[in-house]
């Protein structure tokens, strides 16, 4: 850690205690999956298995839910890692 971190880090507290080192807003295009919806593709990994597998794979996710990326099942899985298993080299 450089001493520009901490002191970006230490000037953020002081400004703002506690709630000034929240993650601030960025740039970018807005999150377009929801809260909801990782939530339930979650819920569906873990109470269902697919067919002709041991275990679930972002590929075999997005291959069952056309509407999601694989790349969105990487996220889902480094945000609820609890029940996943197998192997997850997407999430590195």
């Amino acid at each position: 850690m450089t001493t520009e971190t901490v002191s970006q880090w230490r000037g953020r507290f002081l400004k703002g205690r506690l709630d000034g080192l929240g993650d601030a807003p960025r740039p970018g295009r807005e999150r377009t999956v929801t809260d909801e919806r990782v939530a339930e593709s979650v819920r569906m990994t873990l109470e269902a298995k697919p067919r002709n597998a041991t275990h679930w794979s972002t590929r075999s996710m997005a291959r069952g839910w056309a509407s999601r990326s694989r790349r969105s099942d990487c996220r889902s899985r480094r945000t609820y890692p609890a029940g996943w298993t197998g192997p997850s080299r997407c999430c590195r």
